[in-house]
């Protein structure tokens, strides 16, 4: 009887140790999953010191047009009314530029990185929804991508 008590016993452990083990597996798929979740929805704060605000016609036909004094650290934010298809282009700009193109909640719909400067070659969102058009010195946007989310009242709070 003792003989098979100790049998049941470790048959008993060993069970237990499994689910054990599968506890842990599963709350950390869960952690992993809730980080990522969590991370994908805080907008991003991009570390601009100056942003210029590009709202009228004629502020968005010139944008950075002429312009070879673009800091590091600048950019130009062009707010449209309301979300519609874009498309912007180079011609008479002599600085290479990061194009980042965003939804009316931040996201990131098309990035276009190191324009040809002077070019004619037109440069059309993927999407109808595109309310925010950022402009930044090229290498700008290295660190953005598709599908991310960017903080468009702090972008506006630096602008002069």
């Amino acid at each position: 009887w003792r003989g098979r008590r100790f049998e049941s016993c470790q048959a008993h452990h060993g069970i237990m140790r499994k689910r054990y083990i599968a506890l842990i597996f599963i709350a950390s798929a869960l952690a992993a999953l809730a980080f990522v979740v969590f991370t994908a929805n805080k907008p991003i704060k991009l570390n601009l010191e100056k942003v210029e605000i590009a709202d009228s016609p004629e502020e968005m036909e010139k944008g950075y047009m002429g312009r070879t004094d673009i800091c590091d650290k600048c950019g130009m934010l062009f707010v449209f009314g309301s979300p519609q298809q874009v498309s912007f282009w180079m011609k008479d700009t002599p600085t290479s530029l990061d194009i980042v193109m965003m939804k009316s909640d931040g996201t990131i719909t098309d990035i276009y990185r190191s324009t040809e400067p002077n070019s004619e070659k037109m440069l059309p969102s993927s999407s109808d929804k595109v309310a925010y058009v950022l402009e930044v010195k090229s290498g700008g946007a290295s660190n953005l991508s598709i599908g991310q989310r960017i903080d468009i009242d702090q972008l506006k709070s630096t602008s002069r």
